[in-house]
């Protein structure tokens, strides 16, 4: 897989008309630095006739506008294929770069400046943890085990959404739900006050090894999503943040190893992979993922459902 599939795994995800990204970010997803052409140049973006254009533009998206001032770069990317978008909203998607969920306006050139008019949706939570992530460059945010990840992400949520409540291990039975879940406590729960939204994020941060073991964990993780997904939870989140190069890299690729190794998705019946071997985790739905660079080595993901 090249490395602009990423992006465009990414653009076929994306429910808004318009999605606007920096050039960090788009770094960020397809794991290395764009060329010195492409944060100068229109054409390297909207010709269709350089392979890494069409391969984005199998998404339904065309990278339209490019825009830049003496800080940021972003590009503008526009779904014009009504057959493979059939329910695209009108926004305008800024990804990493804002934090508020009012209107807000962005300088994006000496000229122009982009309005970027957020709802309420799923999307205010999505575009706040790519930038929690974001901020672990920016801000020196240090998050150095797995408390301390929803700790800081915690404080970070409460600051970027002003008007939903956000709290850590509530027990499934706050929100009415009666059936048998395979975890009972959410990590992290991010709800409106009459409970019209919710939102449940899970996390993960091994740092002992454990390879198997670990990624059976990020699949119960992944599981519990579905079910809270399925009990009427606005949208679930699944987050894991790795340092080792085992969890995404290695020489071997079968077993669990290969939906985190090189698939880049989970699905069917996951078997336990270590002890008895007698525990399954049913999933319901394919979920994909990207693994996506921090600065500093390591690498994290993000599964929506």
């Amino acid at each position: 897989m090249s490395n602009y599939s990423a992006l465009k795994m990414f653009l076929e995800r994306q429910t808004d008309r318009t999605v606007m990204l920096s050039f960090g970010e788009i770094e960020r997803i397809i794991g290395t630095s764009l060329p010195n052409s492409a944060k100068v140049h229109q054409a390297w973006w909207s010709a269709s006739t350089h392979p890494h254009a069409r391969t984005w533009e199998e998404s339904g998206y065309k990278a339209v506008n490019m825009r830049k001032n003496q800080a940021i770069g972003r590009m503008e990317f526009v779904n014009y294929d009504t057959k493979t978008k059939k329910n695209l909203s009108g926004n305008v998607h800024v990804i990493g770069d804002t934090n508020k969920s009012e209107s807000t306006t962005i300088d994006c050139s000496e000229n122009t400046a982009v309005q970027v008019t957020s709802t309420a949706s799923p999307n205010i939570i999505k575009n706040a943890l790519f930038s929690f992530f974001d901020s672990f460059t920016s801000q020196n945010v240090e998050v150095y085990n797995e408390f301390s990840l929803q700790h800081e992400l915690g404080i970070f949520l409460r600051y970027s959404l002003p008007d939903y409540k956000v709290q850590f291990e509530r027990n499934v039975s706050y929100f009415g739900l009666t059936t048998q879940t395979v975890k009972k406590e959410i990590d992290i729960v991010v709800f409106r006050s009459n409970i019209s939204e919710r939102y449940a994020i899970e996390l993960k941060y091994p740092q002992n090894g454990q390879y198997p073991e670990q990624m059976f964990s990020f699949v119960k993780d992944i599981k519990f999503m579905e079910e809270l997904k399925e009990s009427g939870f606005t949208n679930t989140y699944s987050v894991t943040l790795v340092g080792d190069r085992p969890f995404y890299e290695g020489k071997v690729n079968d077993g669990i190893y290969r939906f985190f190794r090189s698939e880049n998705a989970v699905y069917g019946e996951i078997q336990k992979p270590t002890g008895k071997r007698d525990e399954y985790i049913p999933l319901n739905g394919i979920h994909r993922f990207e693994w996506l660079h921090l600065g500093d080595g390591r690498r994290y993901y993000i599964v929506e459902l």
